[in-house]
């Protein structure tokens, strides 16, 4: 039985039987805390599958996915396909960068601590990407991706045909 079912369970027994208990106001908080946790885990991975969508399209020969437990991996073990919150799934290729996911409402406070999360958690080799979601903000924003990488990563990996043409 999971944790919020039993409070749940303990909110009502003691509604039923002492109905003025200060605990009552306790649980309703944390049930209601337990609940949002839980739709932000959803928001998440609903962003991740986007993502994941969005690279098989882009890259049509190579197979992305969503890490288990959302890149929550253990970090002294070797399995280095098990970082990041995306990886590339296809045999015999090294997909050099490392995928953070960020889907925040609120506003991106703590850039730098995502940033340096990605970072950590990228293996030697590899470049650190942090991928977040603008919610739209009616009259402000409309609802977009956006992609941060270290300025000398971001010149190492584009191509300078793409982005110079010739007058």
């Amino acid at each position: 039985m999971r944790r919020v079912d039993l409070l749940k369970d303990k909110l009502v027994f003691l509604k039923e039987n002492a109905p003025n208990s200060p605990e009552i106001e306790k649980l309703e908080k944390q049930i209601k805390k337990s609940n949002l946790g839980k739709s932000s885990k959803t928001k998440g991975a609903n962003f991740e599958r986007k993502i994941v969508n969005e690279l098989n399209k882009i890259f049509p020969l190579l197979k992305f996915g969503r890490t288990a437990s959302s890149g929550g991996y253990l970090k002294g073990i070797e399995n280095n396909a098990l970082r990041g919150d995306v990886v590339c799934y296809t045999d015999n290729v090294n997909f050099l960068l490392h995928l953070e996911l960020k889907n925040h409402k609120n506003g991106w406070t703590s850039v730098q601590e995502w940033f340096k999360q990605a970072e950590n958690d990228c293996i030697n080799g590899k470049i650190p990407v942090l991928i977040m979601h603008q919610s739209q903000v009616k009259g402000k924003f409309k609802s977009q991706d956006f992609v941060m990488l270290k300025f000398n990563d971001f010149f190492s990996i584009i191509d300078e045909k793409k982005i110079i043409n010739q007058c």
